[in-house]
């Protein structure tokens, strides 16, 4: 149970920068245009019910040394020269003209923003990944982006985006304007008045915060805005927050176990990184790096429900001793005992990283050795390695300790 008085944050360095990079992406919709956002700062996970699966919180409007480092980071992945501008393609919900950040989105987003998960329905048990690739393709401004996530109708993916506000009338009139474009109508719930599609996609203005997704998500965030419980308030998510890095530009919060146990999802992405325990995955762009911090909650420091954060400590020191130019590193714990499931974690991931294709770096596109691809190059031989057989438990199991996987070179002969 989250907060059981036994669990424990874990820390887990293992996984570094480029590896998670398509994952974290989905919640790093940062850095877009240059006004400057007025009046303090509400927390999205507090208007977020608590029972959500899957967060991703970022500073949407950062400021000083964190704007200069996430600018850089951006166009050290995408090789644009301003590549947050893709923000507005998240925003793009159906009959939606073209948007533009400046005059559209600038002179009402606050300074944070979020997106939540509520529920996958009976035809989005193993969306969770499309999802976090479709948001990576807006931010990073790929004309292949997708449709809006949440405006499938009560099948489909339940949830919504959640955007602190600097003019409440401002943020009003833009989803207004979204609302009549999608063919909403005015409706009403618990005193709240918003707008909403035959297909249950909903637009509102809940306390301060412009919200924007499935029917159900927006009535949970009414819901908690009116005293439900919400993610801030919850006890795994606020242990985990406690142990963060400072300089944080975004996070993912993952809770697996708020899955029905028979979902795809469940076994899928979110199952793969942390098995059935919440963790937290943080991104700390700098001007010559992008930092990825991972921590799990555990019941004990020596239990743990499997995934790949649960590799222990030993795979954080695994990768301290890789080259320290590599643009990728991998530190994986006890593999004798775990590189099956890593195996599985890693591919999850992997299959991420296809989102950065079409973004507008030639390299992503025009070279067949891709980050994708490198992953795939590696996972192939370590699946035989990990593989549930007596053979593999007897040749490769029985010794194998800590790991660690890395890439390094500026170019394709040199790698």
């Amino acid at each position: 149970m989250p907060g059981h008085p036994d669990q424990r944050p874990r820390r887990r360095h293992g996984v570094a920068p480029t590896l998670l990079t398509s994952l974290i992406l989905s919640a790093a919709i940062a850095g877009c245009g240059s006004s400057h956002a007025t009046g303090t700062s509400a927390d999205p996970a507090s208007a977020v019910p608590a029972s959500t699966p899957l967060y991703a919180g970022a500073t949407v409007r950062p400021e000083g040394a964190l704007k200069s480092a996430a600018s850089t980071a951006g166009r050290t992945l995408t090789h644009e020269a301003d590549p947050y501008l893709g923000l507005v393609a998240v925003l793009q919900t159906p009959g939606s003209a073209s948007l533009n950040f400046d005059r559209d989105v600038a002179g009402w987003l606050g300074p944070r923003a979020g997106i939540f998960v509520s529920s996958l329905g009976t035809s989005g048990q193993s969306n969770t990944g499309q999802l976090l690739s479709q948001l990576a393709r807006g931010l990073l401004g790929s004309s292949g982006a997708s449709a809006f996530p949440f405006a499938g109708g009560p099948s489909g993916l339940q949830g919504a985006i959640v955007m602190d506000t600097s003019d409440v009338g401002a943020a009003r009139s833009f989803l207004v304007s979204q609302a009549r474009r999608a063919g909403a109508q005015a409706a009403t719930y618990r005193g709240v008045s918003y707008e909403a599609t035959s297909s249950g996609l909903a637009f509102a203005v809940v306390d301060r915060f412009a919200v924007i997704g499935s029917e159900g998500a927006v009535h949970s965030v009414i819901d908690t805005t009116l005293g439900g419980s919400s993610l801030a308030q919850s006890p795994g998510y606020a242990k985990l927050l406690s142990v963060a890095p400072s300089g944080a530009l975004a996070h993912v919060f993952s809770n697996p176990a708020a899955l029905p146990a028979n979902s795809q999802a469940r076994t899928g992405l979110l199952g793969a990184l942390g098995g059935t325990d919440e963790a937290n995955v943080s991104l700390v762009p700098s001007t010559s790096s992008i930092g990825v911090d991972a921590d799990e909650l555990t019941a004990s420091s020596s239990s743990s429900s499997g995934g790949l954060l649960a590799s222990i400590s030993q795979g954080a020191q695994a990768a301290g001793q890789l080259p320290g130019e590599s643009w990728l590193i991998v530190g994986l714990g006890n593999v004798g005992a775990t590189l099956g499931g890593d195996v599985q974690g890693l591919r999850e991931l992997a299959s991420l990283g296809s989102s950065l294709s079409g973004s507008g770096t030639e390299a992503a596109t025009s070279s067949p050795l891709n980050l994708k691809s490198l992953l795939e190059g590696i996972l192939t031989p370590l699946s035989v390695l990990g593989a549930n057989t007596a053979e593999a438990r007897r040749d490769f199991a029985s010794w194998m300790g800590p790991a660690g996987i890395f890439a390094s070179g500026t170019g394709l002969a040199e790698l």
